[in-house]
């Protein structure tokens, strides 16, 4: 808030919210409000005695009272990190904030390497057997450390994990051109490949802003291709005409070729494109989007395999809407879809 909002709201409605201090009368929150007004009432936090606990006490009241910025966030979290060696999941203790909150805005240096460590802690949870089924049913819940398992579309860590060891090796490039939360990044730093990964509307800061039938690399520099298209209209990630999402259908289709054929100019011959998609239901009828993307990319690839992923306990149902979708699936007699497809193609 500016100064000369403040003193607007102060002189409208008075001291709405008092200046915090620690032990010793140093102020914690409140540096605008007392040039404002020398004279703001005070609010003395007699146990706040060290730098750790004025940096959360000062965290913790503006989330209550105002919203932060991305900056004074990252900044605050940089300082609290390098003075007590936390990582993620304890500073989000300390701040009652989720893990997935604080990786988000840790600063980078901080973010790689607690990343890597805790993935490294986490590989367990990925099952590491190489299927030979076509149809995948993972063992295990969505792991910590792996993307943002609360993002809507977030791409299952396990489906990755089985792809990248199958379809490349280790320091292979690896191109997620919508890269959503991150965990292609985080599986390839666990299975010790690079990724390079774009999104239309970043997410953290080691994704890149770029549009999946323009990304700015050089022809044949890829060696895998993993994309998670958005299943059409099911969820709006940005306000972009050029996000999937914002299509008519047409546009999809037509957005969708353009995509392949930039991922065939960037693949290297011989190596795989892997692309996970669901179908959609509106207005009672089905979109059967694995059919077009099916056919699409075989007009630039060789189709070489076809998988379909249910996932534990997934149902493919939003957990706050699944009594009305089995309410609906019922009352109109179609079925709930409950598995994604994933589609492996090669360029020859």
């Amino acid at each position: 808030m500016s100064i000369e909002t403040l003193q607007s709201s102060h002189k409208k409605y008075g001291q709405l919210y008092p200046i915090l201090v620690d032990a010793e009368g140093n102020i914690i929150d409140g540096f605008h409000r007392i040039k404002v007004n020398p004279n703001w009432e005070k609010r003395k936090l007699d146990w706040v005695k060290t730098d750790v606990d004025r940096i959360k006490i000062g965290m913790i009241a503006n989330f209550d009272r105002r919203e932060i910025t991305t900056e004074e966030i990252t900044k605050k979290l940089g300082e609290l990190a390098q003075l007590t060696g936390w990582d993620a999941q304890k500073i989000g203790e300390e701040l009652d904030r989720s893990y997935t909150w604080v990786i988000k805005y840790l600063p980078q240096k901080f973010k790689n390497k607690q990343m890597s460590e805790l993935a490294t802690r986490r590989v367990a949870n990925i099952e590491k057997e190489p299927l030979i089924m076509n149809v995948w049913i993972p063992k295990e819940t969505y792991p910590e450390g792996y993307g943002d398992k609360d993002f809507h579309g977030v791409t299952p860590p396990f489906i990755l994990q089985q792809c990248i060891e199958k379809y490349t090796e280790e320091n292979s490039i690896v191109l997620d051109p919508m890269a959503g939360s991150g965990t292609t990044i985080d599986v390839c730093t666990q299975l010790k490949r690079k990724c390079i990964a774009f999104d239309i509307k970043p997410y953290r800061d080691d994704i890149q802003e770029g549009d999946a039938a323009s990304i700015p690399l050089e022809e044949n520099s890829v060696d895998f291709i993993f994309a998670h298209f958005p299943y059409w209209k099911m969820v709006q990630y940005s306000n972009s005409t050029e996000d999937l999402s914002n299509m008519n259908f047409e546009q999809f289709r037509l957005k969708t070729e353009t995509i392949f054929s930039q991922f065939y100019k960037l693949l290297r011959k011989g190596k795989y494109c892997a692309i996970l998609i669901g179908d959609l239901r509106r207005e009672g009828k089905l979109f059967d989007l694995c059919a077009h993307l099916s056919i699409i990319g075989s007009k630039f690839f060789i189709l070489f395999d076809k998988i379909i992923y249910v996932g534990k306990g997934q149902e493919s149902l939003q957990r706050k809407s699944r009594s009305l979708t089995e309410w609906r699936a019922r009352e109109f007699g179609y079925h709930i879809v409950c598995n994604d497809i994933l589609l492996i193609f090669r360029k020859d």
